[in-house]
């Protein structure tokens, strides 16, 4: 963990989010609103100075939240301003909420691409659109539809209302869409890929944590291994990945995007999708076998070295084999395979409704 700007930011919406819904104990409601509004303070001071230097100032290697994307980072700062909003009524927040959520939106694709669908709605990590938003052991691909949602509650009557919902239903419509590649099973995809990501080498390794140079070739056997859509890009089902691998957090982080967005536009198709990311997790894949300790049956032993099996636990997840395409889950326990994770189904299923 470090003291960045970004994991201030995202803390201080979480504080914010359970002031917000804490109704027992005054003393701790006062303290979350408290905490939520000093912790947004220092983000924000820190952010205006470094900008997203800050995501490279510290750590790097092993660290998760380095990889995240500059229209990322702008999402979480627009959710986190939202949710202090409501908590506090301040119309700083409410402005600041706005603001940051621009950036996010000229990262989106509005223009189709070539192929027979006519994709778009998905996000590019930054203004350059070089890179599309991937994610390969940890995801928070839930943040572009927690911050449009958001806003669309907290300011109905804003002037960029109606751009903001049709960002929501752009990013579901790509969702409905891509789902046609996964059939009879519902896992969503991870997503589309340019065939030159590889060569904006700075956000393409910030992804592949642990890797720094010489993946070009395998990133090409990557893409050849998925569905070509067009002359530039292809889809994965699984994440072109090369060293931390599983994929349980990438299709149920993007599972929640599928519930919000899903919940906001009364879609029920969207909800299905996000319905669907649990059934894979409990045994509706090509193994027949639940992922989670204790839910359902003929679930596997998970890698817990200190606190043994644990009711609700979850692994990292199946990956794919080498640079295939392909569901891969070997029946031999490691911290790879099958790391816990210490959530559990229910809890996920309750975040349908959050939010």
């Amino acid at each position: 963990m470090h003291n960045r700007a970004f994991e201030n930011f995202v803390f201080a919406g979480i504080e914010a989010y359970a002031s917000l819904v804490e109704e027992k104990d005054k003393m701790l409601k006062e303290n979350l609103r408290k905490v939520a509004i000093e912790d947004f303070v220092f983000a924000k001071r820190r952010f205006d100075s470094l900008g997203f230097n800050d995501l490279s100032s510290i750590g790097g290697g092993g660290d998760h939240a380095a990889m995240a994307s500059n229209s990322q980072y702008m999402a979480n700062i627009s959710f986190a301003s939202s949710i202090l909003y409501k908590l506090t009524g301040n119309s700083y927040y409410a402005t600041e909420a706005a603001n940051a959520i621009r950036y996010t939106l000229n990262c989106q694709r509005t223009e189709p691409l070539k192929d027979k669908d006519k994709l778009r709605g998905f996000f590019y990590r930054d203004l350059n659109k070089k890179s599309i938003v991937h994610y390969t052991h940890q995801s928070r691909d839930q943040v572009y539809m927690q911050a449009l949602t958001m806003l669309c509650k907290t300011q109905a009557g804003h002037a960029d209302y109606n751009k903001w919902k049709a960002s929501i239903r752009l990013y579901g419509n790509y969702l409905k869409t891509i789902m046609q590649y996964v059939q009879p099973y519902g896992m969503v995809p991870s997503g589309i890929y340019h065939i030159d990501e590889v060569k904006d080498s700075v956000n393409f390794y910030k992804v592949q944590v642990g890797v720094f140079s010489g993946a070009a070739q395998d990133y090409k056997e990557h893409l050849e291994n998925g569905v070509r859509l067009d002359k530039e890009h292809y889809l994965r089902v699984f994440p072109v990945w090369f060293s931390f691998k599983g994929n349980a957090a990438v299709h149920l982080s993007t599972g929640k995007a599928a519930a919000l967005a899903g919940k906001f536009l009364h879609d029920k198709e969207l909800m299905n999708i996000a319905e669907q990311q649990l059934f894979w997790i409990v045994g509706k894949n090509p193994f027949g076998q639940s992922l989670i300790w204790g839910e359902g049956s003929n679930y596997p032993q998970l890698y817990t070295a200190l606190p043994g099996e644990t009711v609700g636990g979850i692994p990292v997840g199946m990956q794919s084999r080498f640079n295939e395409d392909l569901p891969y889950w070997p029946q031999f326990n490691t911290a790879t395979y099958k790391e816990l994770w210490g959530a559990s189904a229910a809890k996920w299923l309750s975040l349908i409704a959050e939010f």
